[in-house]
């Protein structure tokens, strides 16, 4: 879908002479849910660029892909089973990427530093985790989970 829409928009521009502009953002998040309990509720990093032409007056198309970085996520747990003693760690790392393509309306409700519209995305998550199961005399047993 994003193809298709960039192939529309892409081919009138340079027969019109419009201007491509270009930027790069980035931004702090928080998580939340499940994803909080996963990364602890470590703050993630999101760090993108994205590439926009307007389209006819003060509308634009915006092409963006952002990556979301959460820090790695570390739980340590001891017990017992049976008499004997055991530790746990699990260590986790969660990650998304973002593909997609907005329309922005220019100016809105005639304020000038306003834009609305809306896109659509594709975002792929991976987690990628390490359980490490330390059991004193009798061995250490690793399984890890990484994406393909």
């Amino acid at each position: 879908m994003t193809a298709v829409l960039c192939a529309f928009v892409c081919l009138p521009a340079r027969a019109e002479g419009r201007d491509w502009r270009f930027g790069v953002q980035g931004s702090l998040g928080a998580a939340s849910g499940d994803l909080k309990d996963t990364t602890r509720g470590n703050p993630s990093l999101d760090l993108g660029g994205f590439a926009q032409r307007p389209v006819r007056e003060d509308d634009q198309v915006r092409f963006r892909l952002d990556g979301l970085f959460f820090s790695a996520a570390h739980r340590t747990g001891t017990g017992s089973t049976a008499g004997v003693a055991w530790t746990r760690r699990l260590d986790t790392r969660v990650q998304g990427w973002s593909l997609g393509a907005e329309y922005l309306f220019g100016h809105p409700f005639g304020l000038a530093r306003l834009r609305a519209g809306g896109g659509v995305a594709a975002v792929r998550w991976t987690v990628d985790s390490t359980s490490t199961l330390d059991i004193p005399g009798a061995g250490t047993v690793v399984e890890a989970s990484r994406p393909a």
